[in-house]
């Protein structure tokens, strides 16, 4: 395990939540992509 300074860990977790919302927008489309062929 690695130890990450608080501070670092805040800011890895946005990170982290803005690339899973990125990552559902992309399947979504992709999924919406696929459907309406």
């Amino acid at each position: 395990m690695l130890v990450i300074p608080p501070g670092l860990s805040e800011e890895e977790e946005a990170l982290q939540k803005k690339f899973n919302k990125l990552k559902k927008k992309t399947v979504n489309f992709l999924r919406g992509g696929t459907m309406s062929h």
